[in-house]
């Protein structure tokens, strides 16, 4: 939501047992969302202190409904009250988390949507498609052609699939005719979800998938949710609404890539793209704290660049203990060893010794990475170049932002075009480690090794 935009309606801020008040809800600005409703009062000076103090006390519901002009419903979530008195005006300034226009749910955790349906930008592009399609006529001519496009459904996992739509909107005026695409992706539930669901899951799993697909983050510009699926041979006409949230400040890798700099664009995975949509859906829950750090580096925010190096570090460490053994030794044979040196330990010292030899069993943060370094042994040399010292600097630089416990005139400790460098190539590398987790492979790991290769960090003098 680039620009701020306003629900003039009805408001029941005291519960559906009250009266409702004519108020107006601002959402879409950098300022937040907001529910401003004025209600008149006629008060002498004296009365304006006990009024503002019960005022002060008073609470709203944390879910107010509403109506808008046209008297559709409009829910509001995570209201809280700051209200100012005046002699002649009581106004309630009620700040809000997020909102849905067209429905009216009686919580955030209600478990009412059975579709979603989500636009989002370079869809179309990914996809490949063509807006018009120049075909040949009789006679040597040709005309222009709006392209047949089929509906494209995917199995998620048992009761949820992904249909992919394709279509062209035309529209005209006095000076010019106009073909847009629309595509959009959908969601379907057999089992109806909640908004939490939604926006703590489906949404977030969505743009992830087609980010790291693309090659840079997308955004969904519109969120619409169903009651009933549409979809369904015995829906009722679906009751419709939209979400309304603010949006957080995203990350651009690639400002509008063309489909040829896209990791991976629908024409390239087309036959394995039902294989990627049910492996994501396992990796994002297998490797969830992975995907989370990486992304909010990656895909979400701007870090400085110690905070980015330890958000990637952790995800790699977490990668590892996910997908390699952890242990150095098996841990029945490491507790036999445990105990056989606490056995001829000091009575005073077994307590201690204990406590320091548990944990000695697992690899060093250095051994991790050097495992992970040999995995993909050659699209990490590729990335990095040398690598052979590089697991052990990476641990003495990580150890010293998170203890302050080195020595920064060490040769191991990453300096500072340095840190920036191995920062980089890191996004790379996990990148890569989750693209082939999906079973994505050969020219998009190639695309994304170069891209990533071929940056060089330039510090000011």
């Amino acid at each position: 939501m680039a620009k701020e935009e306003v629900i003039d309606g009805r408001w029941w801020i005291h519960g559906r047992d009250s009266d409702p008040r004519v108020g107006t809800f601002t959402y879409g600005s950098d300022r937040g969302f907001s529910l401003t409703v004025k209600v008149p009062q006629s008060a002498p000076a004296s009365e304006v202190l006990g009024s503002f103090e019960d005022a002060r006390q008073a609470s709203v519901p944390s879910v107010i409904v509403g109506r808008d002009a046209h008297d559709k419903p409009v829910t509001l979530f995570g209201c809280h009250n700051s209200p100012q008195v005046s002699g002649g005006m009581k106004t309630y300034r009620i700040d809000v988390l997020a909102a849905i226009q067209g429905l009216e749910l009686r919580a955030w955790t209600q478990e009412a949507i059975r579709a979603i349906a989500v636009d989002i930008d370079l869809l179309h592009r990914w996809l490949g498609g063509r807006i018009i399609e120049r075909i040949k006529a009789r006679e040597g001519q040709s005309c222009w052609k709006i392209p047949d496009e089929k509906d494209s459904i995917y199995d998620v996992c048992p009761g949820v699939r992904l249909r992919i739509v394709r279509f062209i909107a035309p529209s005209s005026s006095q000076d010019e005719e106009r073909w847009v695409p629309g595509h959009r992706i959908w969601l379907h539930f057999e089992e109806a979800q909640s908004l939490r669901q939604l926006t703590d899951n489906w949404l977030p799993w969505i743009r992830r998938l087609f980010s790291l697909l693309v090659g840079t983050s997308v955004a969904s510009t519109r969120i619409e949710c169903f009651i009933g699926d549409p979809y369904s041979d015995d829906a009722d006409v679906p009751t419709e609404g939209i979400l309304l949230r603010p949006t957080g400040k995203r990350r651009i890798r690639v400002r509008d890539p063309h489909i040829y700099e896209m990791l991976a664009p629908f024409p390239e995975v087309e036959n394995q793209f039902a294989q990627i949509v049910q492996k994501w859906h396992e990796v994002a829950r297998r490797l969830e704290p992975v995907v989370d750090l990486f992304c909010t580096v990656v895909f979400n925010q701007s870090f400085h660049a110690e905070a980015e190096f330890l958000f990637l570090v952790q995800a790699l460490e977490v990668y590892h203990a996910r997908t390699f053994v952890s242990t150095t030794l098996p841990t029945k044979e490491h507790a036999e060893r445990v105990n056989a040196v606490i056995a001829g330990t000091p009575p005073e010292l077994k307590q201690w010794v204990t406590r320091k030899l548990q944990g000695a069993n697992y690899k060093t943060l250095d051994e991790r990475i050097s495992e992970l370094f040999t995995a993909h042994s050659t699209d990490a040399q590729r990335l990095f170049g040398e690598i052979a010292e590089l697991p052990e600097r990476i641990r003495y630089t990580r150890n010293h932002l998170t203890h302050y416990s080195g020595n920064t005139t060490s040769p191991k400790y990453l300096k500072e075009h340095e840190l920036l460098e191995v920062t980089w190539r890191l996004e790379g590398f996990i990148w890569m480690c989750l693209l082939t987790e999906i079973g994505v492979s050969g020219r998009p790991i190639e695309k994304l090794i170069r891209r990533e290769a071929d940056v060089r960090i330039v510090m000011l003098d």
